[in-house]
């Protein structure tokens, strides 16, 4: 009977410290590091270009900014604080400094219904939301990977700084994001 415990708590442990592992950002999920960032078609929901197609990454050009992933069946409440935390410490980055929040989806019209909602809910300051038309196959060059319910990828002069891929998301890993951003714009 112990031998069975021991074993069941081993298993437990190791299944929440691979969690943890997922929850920090160890998936691998955005564009290469160092890279130049891969063009972005998307229809904004928000901004200035709202109603539009766009090249997002055209749109922020130089600018310091962050591109947040979402695929649109895995939108919960913890999503939701994560982006909230981010977009409110991109105010105090600076007035270059911002976000464009992607949702990728199978059904565009209908996420951008609701991601009006959405604006309206989270008051978005310093990002931008934009719909992606396939939750399958990710916009080219971008390499999204499949369990990543959050991708955040830190871009500064056109090129891929950070990136962080999330097996699951919270507030409190946002300043990673955070972080990464502050570091780039130091170099």
């Amino acid at each position: 009977m112990t031998g069975k415990r021991i074993g069941l708590t081993t298993v437990l442990c190791l299944a929440v410290f691979g969690l943890a592992e997922v929850a920090r950002g160890d998936l691998d999920s955005g564009p290469t590091v160092g890279e130049g960032v891969p063009k972005l078609k998307v229809t904004m929901v928000t901004g200035d270009q709202a109603g539009q197609e766009v090249d997002a990454t055209e749109v922020r050009g130089e600018k310091p900014t962050v591109y947040l992933f979402v695929p649109a069946d895995r939108f919960d409440r913890s999503v939701a604080g994560y982006l909230k935390k981010i977009d409110e410490a991109l105010g105090k980055e600076g007035k270059e400094s911002g976000a464009v929040v992607i949702w990728y989806s199978d059904t565009p019209e209908a996420t951008r219904d609701y991601l009006t909602r959405v604006q309206m809910s989270l008051k978005f300051a310093h990002s931008a939301v934009g719909v992606f038309p396939s939750l399958a196959t990710p916009p080219d060059g971008w390499v999204l990977h499949q369990r990543a319910v959050m991708t955040a990828v830190v871009v500064r002069g056109r090129k891929v700084r950070a990136k962080f891929g999330y097996g699951s998301v919270n507030a409190t890993v946002a300043s990673e994001v955070v972080d990464a951003l502050k570091k780039s714009l130091a170099e």
